[in-house]
């Protein structure tokens, strides 16, 4: 027996012939299969099933056009689609979560957005062919726009894979930006960082909330795309010329593999926070930010987040944000800070050095504010080595951090170290002979040094250059007599490094040679290493003056 498919009221994306069937007369036909055979009988059966209708909408676009979509409603918004025949299944599994996720932005935030562009009192989501970028909405009021293609990725990703892509999430949190007035940077500043940072931020947090599956962002696997949002503190850390005024206030990131900007830098500080004040700081920072007064500048703005910031923490930040992020603070927010919590306990360091040598204190301050983190680095002198720490530190480690939370007094001790007897061998016109055969002790210090060592060849000869010792990496350069860079080598000999010239393959000429020595890195001293040099001619010997040779004549008959 032989059915025909089903003809469903809402068909699967990807078999167009099984869509339902629009009012009007319909002819069937009926054969035998091969035309080869009677049938004496058969029955012929027909159901029909009137399909739910959905009406069109008028809907007027940000742009100003008006196009006809459908609309499907959920409890807090209405999607309108451009097709009455979409799978009902896939458009209410996306209506049900973006109604959660208008239900998380309005725990966070404490309150709903006005109603502008809506349908039925819910806001819009609205799939358009021309808006503003992939998506567009409204700040702090209903209306969302999203391209028919974007909309296409999310439609397909829920239906094959259960996937949601990230845009509406995105957009949706900017319906839910109210604070403008207390947070936005004041013109000529990018105002960007902050107002497209937090829909960058709350996008990730909304996702989180409704637990959804997310889509590939632009081809990168999502968990990946968010480690390097994340991450972006840590580089603007490690980067000490890196302040607010150079990225936030301007709208860019640290460098980065995928061309992040300061707004997702300002996602990236929202995501440090939540991490070490917990979930409900978010919760608390979106309503403390909106009790804010309005600002008046920049600075305002940036003081309201950092106030902000400390009452959702329930500590003053203020040490937090200008030592170690190197954000501006004015004095206004400070004393009303000390205000809110009590004036912060300030710190003494005093660092001492016992031997030649000296300290490098990062931050070097007066005082130091409770909690703040100071680094020391011991840099000894020239022919001195850096040993311990004793008083409130120890240990050999080089550099330290230390948190201030007493006066301290620190003492870098030095000791002074053997000099090679080489030394000065820093530069080429400074470089110690070494005759073959021969096997010297050097030393790399202090940090940076470098040993020069020259030698000479009367003609075509091997040669082999090696340094060796314990535990420590050096790296060798070999250079002919005008400088010119004939070789160069770092592991040849384990951590040490090696150059072999075999008169087989690459003999050295006559001349003068020189040879450079330095410590792997350049971040590291050399207490003592060995540098050994032999050559061999590689010429054929000609027999000595004064000794004949005979070769016997035989003659044959």
């Amino acid at each position: 027996m032989k059915t025909m498919t089903p003809m469903g009221c809402f068909p699967e994306s990807n078999a167009p012939d099984t869509a339902p069937l629009s009012a009007g007369d319909y002819y069937v036909q009926v054969a035998e299969y091969g035309n080869d055979e009677t049938i004496d009988s058969y029955y012929l059966s027909f159901t029909a099933t009137p399909c739910p209708t959905v009406s069109g909408y008028m809907y007027t676009t940000f742009q100003g056009d008006t196009i006809e979509l459908y609309p499907y409603e959920g409890r807090n918004i209405a999607l309108l689609v451009p097709s009455p025949t979409l799978n009902d299944e896939v458009l209410e599994r996306i209506i049900n979560v973006f109604d959660d996720a208008y239900d998380y932005y309005a725990q966070v935030t404490g309150r709903e957005p006005t109603l502008s562009r809506e349908y039925n009192g819910l806001g819009t989501i609205a799939v358009v062919s021309s808006t503003c970028g992939a998506g567009c909405a409204y700040l702090g009021a209903t209306g969302i726009e999203i391209l028919d293609p974007y909309f296409d990725i999310l439609y397909e990703g829920v239906h094959n894979n259960d996937e949601f892509d990230q845009v509406l999430f995105y957009e949706l949190g900017r319906n839910f930006w109210f604070y403008g007035d207390s947070l936005e940077y004041k013109e000529p500043d990018m105002s960007g960082s902050v107002t497209s940072g937090y829909a960058v931020f709350m996008r990730f947090m909304a996702m989180e909330s409704t637990g959804v599956n997310p889509a590939p962002f632009r081809e990168t696997d999502f968990a990946t795309f968010k480690t390097e949002v994340k991450g972006l503190v840590g580089l603007y850390l490690n980067d000490p010329t890196l302040n607010w005024s150079n990225t936030l206030r301007i709208g860019q990131a640290p460098a980065n593999s995928m061309n992040l900007s300061g707004a997702d830098l300002f996602a990236s500080f929202m995501f440090a926070l939540r991490d070490r004040y917990g979930d409900t700081f978010v919760d608390e920072f979106w309503k403390e930010a909106a009790n804010r007064p309005t600002a008046k500048s920049t600075q305002d703005a940036v003081d309201n987040f950092i106030i902000a910031s400390s009452l959702a923490a329930d500590s003053d930040l203020s040490a937090l944000f200008t030592d170690e992020w190197r954000w501006p603070i004015s004095e206004s927010a400070r004393e009303e800070l000390d205000s809110l919590f009590g004036p912060q306990d300030e710190y003494a360091l005093d660092a001492f050095v016992f031997g030649n040598g000296r300290i490098e204190i990062n931050p070097e301050k007066a005082l130091y504010t409770d909690g703040e983190s100071v680094t020391l680095t011991a840099i000894p002198d020239s022919g001195w080595g850096f040993d311990w720490w004793t008083g409130d530190a120890s240990g050999t480690n080089n550099p330290i951090t230390i948190v201030m939370d007493s006066d301290k007094n620190i003492t870098a001790n030095f000791i002074a170290i053997s000099l090679s007897p080489y030394e000065p061998d820093d530069s080429s016109s400074e470089a110690s002979w070494i005759q073959t055969g021969e096997t010297q002790e050097h030393s790399i210090d202090p940090i940076g040094d470098e040993d020069w060592i020259k030698f000479s060849l009367n003609g075509s000869s091997a040669a082999t250059i090696e340094t060796s010792g314990v535990g420590a990496d050096t790296y060798m350069w070999l250079y002919d007599g005008n400088l010119n860079l004939i070789e160069e080598d770092d592991d040849g000999n384990g951590l040490y490094a090696k150059i072999d010239r075999t008169c087989g393959n690459d003999p050295l000429s006559a001349g003068n040679y020189y040879v450079k020595v330095a410590e792997y890195s350049g971040s590291s001293t050399i207490d003592s290493y060995m540098i050994t040099y032999s050559a061999t001619s590689c010429s054929t010997p000609n027999p000595s003056p004064g000794h004949n040779l005979y070769l016997p004549l035989v003659r044959r008959r």
